[in-house]
């Protein structure tokens, strides 16, 4: 492990573990889809721009996850590693 970043994750060279992106989940979505979506978000670990993403107030799309390679080209997502297995979770396009 490398250190602590500034949402309080650790992080390594594999991303940064944090609970703030399953809080926020947690706070836009509720507890019990959260927790009974296939993809565990308090145990996954997270890209410097998937966190990022959230720290501006975005969150990934439920159910959009997918491994690696992403297959929607020009679409807006960021990685997360899932059992030691990098996946893409795509976010809503940013409004300019």
């Amino acid at each position: 492990m490398r250190g602590v970043n500034e949402l309080n994750g650790i992080q390594s060279n594999k991303g940064t573990r944090t609970s703030r992106v399953f809080e926020a989940l947690v706070d836009e979505h509720g507890m019990g889809v959260v927790c009974s979506h296939s993809i565990n978000y308090d145990e996954a670990r997270f890209s410097e721009g998937f966190l990022y993403a959230v720290k501006k107030g975005m969150l990934p799309i439920l159910g959009s996850e997918e491994p690696v390679p992403p297959s929607r080209p020009g679409a807006h997502y960021h990685h997360l590693i899932i059992d030691g297995e990098v996946w893409v979770a795509y976010f809503p396009e940013e409004e300019e």
